[in-house]
């Protein structure tokens, strides 16, 4: 059940049209807005909000671009997207990608260097492995086999000098 503190909380930061809200959140406020007159003035507020919001955006929209220029700068936009739609389609006729290291260009096999979650995984193998060499390295001859020997109070000489 919702409270009149969260439809605040909530008409603050979505607005008043309940279809920006979460899925979960709108079931309850519509609930409350059917029973609670509070709530409805709550709403009412926002929306009185939300259309001075859309009056200041339009009258500034307004001052800065006129219509040719908004005609000119939507189509600019639309050929410059058609553009690259039109150069990565030519792109992938050339060549087919499979995800990961291989791709065929010309028949060819070639390793592309995508090192996401690959990479990761090698640097922290690198580092783990690196950590076990200079531990096994630099450990003392004389240390017990015990668990209390983990808790020594001196401290261990690793570089040295």
């Amino acid at each position: 059940m919702m409270t009149i503190n969260r439809l605040k909380a909530l008409s603050d930061s979505y607005g008043a049209d309940l279809l920006r809200w979460p899925a979960d959140e709108r079931r309850d406020a519509e609930a409350l807005l059917r029973v609670s007159a509070d709530a409805q003035a709550i709403l009412a507020s926002a929306a009185e909000t939300d259309a001075l919001f859309d009056a200041m955006s339009r009258a500034e929209h307004a001052a800065l671009w006129t219509e040719a220029e908004e005609a000119a700068a939507v189509a600019r936009l639309r050929a410059g997207v058609s553009g690259h739609i039109a150069r990565d389609g030519v792109a992938r006729g050339q060549r087919r990608r499979w995800p990961g290291l291989v791709s065929l260009n010309h028949g060819f096999a070639v390793v592309q260097a995508n090192l996401g979650w690959l990479g990761l995984a090698t640097s922290g193998g690198i580092a783990v492995a690196g950590g076990f060499l200079i531990g096994a390295i630099s450990a003392p001859s004389g240390i017990s086999e015990g668990v209390l020997s983990l808790l020594q109070t001196s401290p261990l000489h690793v570089l040295p000098f």
